[in-house]
């Protein structure tokens, strides 16, 4: 008992004869502590969110991006792919169940009685609902004659509707979209933030045609194709064929790079353990110098 007292006084003195030791001491082992509870956090965090991508963007799914690396990097918008190859696509691969092309218009102010809110217009077909696997829960989707025709209507998301309508219901009632006259004929259900930190409620569907010709002003390109395949497994096998493909139909040389990009689920997994692991690596060393110190 007395030897515990005396360590103990001769603890409290070593700390008040070496308070500099003693304060570096304390900062070491708490940073080298935060350091480990960050990584072990930043690990499991990381791995959830790239759950959560997985189950929006759908594991049997790819996306297809107009323009290359090259000039993505220096913030050019290429446009490369077009309604033609999305058809092409849907026609020439038996397991591309899904084939739906969609170009979107940011910050478009919508109003209804003088009501006025900015949102992103989507434009795509009757098969939006499906290959996002959205559903439509009041009224109805657009059709492949609304596509045709190049009609005004739309299906709202829930914050616009919000937005725009208050307690009223939308369906049946037209809005405004840049003074082009829409009809709302769904609504879309509630689908909350991205893994981003977005709103996906935060948009107008529309069918694509119409938004190429009257708000782009296009009448060709569209900005990204989405594919669903039924064989997921063989997925990395659909992407490359997609890209042989493509690179034939625009007849790319051999020696030339591709002028767009194909995304899947696994590309944004890679991504994010890539940048965990970088986090990781540089959080060990601080908390291994740290506790060493």
């Amino acid at each position: 008992m007395d030897r515990g007292i005396r360590l103990i006084s001769q603890s409290f003195k070593a700390v008040k004869s070496f308070k500099i030791r003693t304060l570096f001491c304390m900062l070491s082992v708490a940073l080298g502590i935060a350091a480990i509870t960050i990584i072990v956090a930043a690990t499991e965090g990381a791995y959830k969110k790239a759950f959560d991508i997985v189950a929006v963007f759908g594991p049997d799914s790819i996306m297809i991006v107009g323009g290359n690396d090259e000039s993505h990097a220096i913030g050019q918008h290429e446009h490369t792919i077009t309604m033609g190859d999305v058809d092409a696509i849907r026609q020439s691969f038996p397991t591309a169940y899904l084939a739906v092309p969609m170009s979107a218009v940011r910050d478009v102010t919508v109003s209804y009685k003088g009501r006025k809110y900015q949102t992103q217009v989507v434009g795509s077909t009757s098969d939006y609902s499906r290959t996002w696997t959205w559903p439509v829960v009041e009224g109805s989707d657009f059709t492949e004659e609304d596509v045709r025709r190049l009609a005004n209507v739309g299906l709202i998301g829930q914050e616009v509707a919000r937005e725009l309508f208050v307690d009223e219901n939308p369906i049946g009632k037209t809005i405004l979209v840049r003074n082009i006259p829409v009809a709302i004929v769904g609504a879309l259900a509630e689908k909350g933030a991205t893994p981003g930190g977005g709103s996906l409620d935060n948009r107008l569907v529309m069918p694509i045609t119409t938004v190429m010709r009257k708000l782009q002003n296009e009448s060709k390109y569209v900005q990204v194709a989405r594919v669903r395949f039924l064989d997921q497994a063989n997925l990395d096998g659909r992407i490359e064929e997609t890209r042989q493909f493509l690179r034939e139909r625009h007849r790319i040389a051999e020696e030339q790079p591709d002028d767009f990009r194909i995304f899947a689920s696994r590309d944004i997994i890679k991504f994010l353990v890539a940048l965990t692991g970088s986090l990781v690596i540089f959080l060990g060393i601080v908390g291994l110098i740290s506790l060493v110190v």
